[in-house]
């Protein structure tokens, strides 16, 4: 399980993610036009002459790099985001923990310093007293200030939380999002039907509550990491549903799609609701997020791809079970893909997933990637539909930290 010490630590991998040179030679190009370059595997199409085929392919952490290129700025933005995150996971676990015996830390100078907390999924947030008067520590010859010490074990009953067994659930509020949906389509097949969008918000429902059947495939090792992320999702049929005819077959991932201006439709209310388009983006892509803290109100939603929104009408295998549409409302509340984007040293800054150096295609079972087990059946890994079926504890935290006082998502929760 992996442990982050200090917010510092924290913000380091977030500035290396984002920016290091290794990951910037992994950048799929994108033109003009915002449209992915790639030469992806996934070309070969599946017999319905729309260029999509075998593999997952989300724009997402393209679009992002491609943003903070343009804007550095946004860095800082997402430093805060984080650090907010911390704060309330910090928050909202402080409530609830067992008590357990103190531990004394490695001293400072009189004071001494005192043992971290540990979080529920693995991780610790250091203890920072600037009290003189402190003294649950041993004296000794360092610094005063913060002091780190050895995380406590990850067994530890009254460290954890732990989705099966009695512990009190630190997040038991549940949110309610509106959705509209903007179908913009050039085609027949395009136009999807009311029946078509109304499954794909059932499938988010199901899966943002742990109620999907499919969840029931978890391996044991993961069982007790399984999270019902506790939000719902809300659609007014009659009036929160656009269909917009077009003459363009692409759309790329420049955000066009976004704009009455240049042919597309303008975001509704995204203080207020999730907004999700249904368009060709093209290059093969299925769909994109924009992650809280890097765009514009008007930009803000996802994109999905027809063929892989719902699970009826114009779907296909292997995208036909909704996912797509999960797995990028997942980016739009802060969630990164489960490997990092990177290699073994990259993180997705959640604690209970599993490090890996890659995505998993098709349905990969449990492989071993940087000496551990992946979780493949994560919703924010690249498998197939039918096989990712789950968010984890640590996952919900982050998700739930957007609407807390102060997140950058709090609107959806007055």
């Amino acid at each position: 399980m992996k442990r982050m010490l200090l917010p510092a630590i924290f913000m380091a991998l977030l500035f290396i993610w984002s920016c290091q040179s290794d990951d910037l030679k992994d950048i799929k190009p994108i033109d003009e036009n915002g449209m992915v370059l790639e030469d992806v595997m996934a070309r070969g199409g599946n017999g319905k002459g729309n260029g999509y085929g075998l593999l997952r392919t989300c724009a997402t952490h393209e679009v992002l790099q491609r943003k903070l290129k343009q804007n550095p700025a946004l860095i800082r933005k997402m430093q805060e985001i984080e650090a907010h995150t911390l704060a309330f996971k910090k928050s909202k676990l402080d409530k609830v923990k067992k008590p357990k015996k103190p531990k004394k830390g490695k001293g400072g100078t009189g004071s001494g310093g005192s043992t971290p907390d540990s979080d529920s999924d693995g991780s610790t947030t250091p203890n920072i007293d600037n009290d003189s008067n402190n003294t649950d520590g041993d004296s000794g010859t360092g610094n005063d200030g913060i002091v780190i010490t050895d995380p406590l074990p990850a067994e530890d009953p009254g460290t954890d939380y732990n989705s099966v067994d009695d512990t009190p659930d630190p997040l038991p509020t549940r949110y309610t999002i509106p959705v509209y949906v903007h179908v913009i389509h050039s085609n027949s097949a395009e136009f999807i039907s009311i029946e078509q969008i109304r499954s794909q918000i059932e499938v988010l429902n199901a899966d943002f509550s742990g109620s999907n059947t499919d969840i029931n495939n978890t391996p044991a090792e993961f069982k007790d990491r399984i999270a019902d992320a506790g939000i719902t999702f809300t659609l007014d049929e009659n009036l929160h549903i656009k269909w917009k005819s077009t003459t363009r077959a692409e759309w790329g991932t420049g955000d066009e799609m976004k704009s009455s201006a240049k042919g597309g439709s303008d975001a509704y209310r995204p203080e207020e609701y999730l907004n999700i388009w249904v368009c060709n983006i093209g290059g093969g892509v299925l769909g994109y997020a924009q992650i809280p803290g890097t765009g514009t109100t008007s930009t803000d939603g996802i994109v999905v791809a027809p063929l892989a929104f719902g699970t009826t009408g114009y779907v296909a295998a292997p995208y036909n079970k909704g996912r797509t549409a999960t797995h990028e409302v997942g980016h739009w509340l802060n969630l990164r893909h489960i490997w990092g984007d990177g290699g073994c040293e990259a993180d997705d800054f959640v604690a209970d997933t599993p490090l890996a150096d890659r995505p998993s295609y098709g349905c990969a079972g449990t492989p071993s990637y940087c000496k551990t087990p992946a979780m493949t059946m994560n919703f924010m890994d690249y498998s197939d539909d039918a096989c990712m079926y789950m968010f984890t504890q640590g996952q919900k935290f982050r998700m739930h930290a957007l609407f807390s006082k102060g997140g950058s998502r709090s609107s959806f929760a007055q």
